[in-house]
């Protein structure tokens, strides 16, 4: 079958060509479009492609990591290094050094990154300032009414004197999430004391509001800060039937 026109998916094609074509290297590349009717039911598209020099990445410069040794974070590009430039690499392990310093109790990490090009080389400066590590202060529970605060506790998995750690940190927001006691779980970060490296973890539940719910199907991440890497949260919308768990 034949698809019909529509302009917005025309423009989103020529959006994901371009992007295909950065991950090849052609971090330069310019597309343009344009389409003719035929008749009145039928149209030719034609893209017009200039897909400039091909880049490859060629070096990885490190600065302002202390905590991780630099092949330690090497590790996470150099297996690409000699290869065509795809910025969407540079991005997911940028993120993934992130989540292992957030692993670590480092809150606060912050990495930029810098891309220095002479002709069709690209050399990646990673500038990374680590913050200190921060350990668990105090574990506290808010948006209970009816639900017990046992059936929460019972599900942490990380603990007071702990270093923060963002895996912990998830895999608890999943565990209290799968109760099915809520309908939204957030678990936030706070900093009591920068000298001493301690936080707070707040963990914020939102009850269904009674025994049977209807809205719509779905599953939807919450915004948060850093990435979506700090303050993780699920948010749902279902048909939930829930017993008296509640009160047991």
């Amino acid at each position: 079958t034949r698809n019909k026109f529509r302009q917005k998916i025309y423009n989103r094609d020529i959006q994901n060509l371009i992007g295909y074509y950065k991950t090849k290297g052609f971090k330069d590349i310019n597309i343009t479009g344009m389409y003719d009717e035929i008749g009145s039911h039928y149209i030719t598209i034609t893209y017009i492609i200039d897909e400039g020099s091909k880049y490859y990445f060629t070096d990885l410069i490190l600065s302002g990591n202390n905590y991780m040794k630099g092949e330690e974070i090497s590790k996470y590009f150099d297996h690409k290094i000699g290869e065509s430039f795809n910025p969407a690499f540079i991005r997911n392990q940028i993120i993934s050094l992130k989540r292992e310093y957030l692993e670590n109790g480092k809150l606060n990490i912050y990495i930029m990154d810098e891309l220095l090009t002479e002709g069709t080389n690209v050399t990646l400066r990673i500038n990374i300032f680590e913050g200190s590590s921060y350990i668990i202060e105090g574990i506290h529970i808010s948006g209970l009414t009816s639900v017990k605060e046992k059936y929460i506790n019972r599900e942490v998995t990380f603990k007071i004197g702990e270093n923060y750690n963002l895996i912990k940190i998830e895999n608890t927001r999943q565990r209290i999430f799968d109760t099915g006691l809520f309908s939204s779980v957030e678990i936030t970060p706070q900093i009591i004391d920068e000298i001493r490296g301690v936080i707070n973890v707040n963990i914020i539940v939102r009850e269904h509001k009674s025994s049977s719910i209807e809205a719509d199907f779905g599953i939807s991440e919450l915004s948060a800060w850093q990435d979506n890497l700090i303050r993780p949260g699920f948010n749902v919308g279902s048909k939930w039937v829930i017993a008296n768990i509640m009160n047991t």
